[in-house]
């Protein structure tokens, strides 16, 4: 049973962290896209769009 949680290439851990990085990229995209669509100037802030490569750390 080990081998087989190995064989998919992540860990639970992995899993979790990824799946709730997506959803939280969905979630800017679409407050994004809202503000956008009133004509509010949307400007993307935070370490990981400032700093290319920060995400991989």
């Amino acid at each position: 049973m080990f081998e087989e949680k190995e064989s998919l290439g992540l860990t639970e851990k992995d899993r979790n962290y990824r799946y709730n990085m997506i959803k939280g990229r969905i979630a800017e995209t679409l407050i994004q896209e809202l503000f956008l669509s009133l004509g509010y100037n949307v400007f993307r802030y935070g370490m990981e769009n400032t700093i290319p490569g920060i995400m991989e750390l």
